[in-house]
């Protein structure tokens, strides 16, 4: 099986509510390591791989560099 994460073109996180997470994700510790590995990406590489816009792909580096699991 593989499976292929890409970022959305669009995020609208203006309107996203505040939600309290009883368990632990499931994949954290994945998460963790992919976001590690995706911000050490300069904006033009990641613009590059995930063929987007440079605005996209700067919001995006900044996501990476902040990526927290709560």
């Amino acid at each position: 099986m593989q499976i292929l994460i890409a970022c959305a073109k669009l995020m609208d996180t203006k309107g996203v509510p505040a939600l309290k997470f009883a368990t632990k994700p499931t994949f954290e510790c994945e998460a963790l390591h992919n976001a590690a590995q995706l911000s050490q990406y300069s904006v033009d590489e990641l613009q590059q791989m995930l063929k987007v816009n440079r605005a996209i792909a700067v919001e995006n580096h900044l996501r990476y560099q902040n990526f927290i699991v709560e």
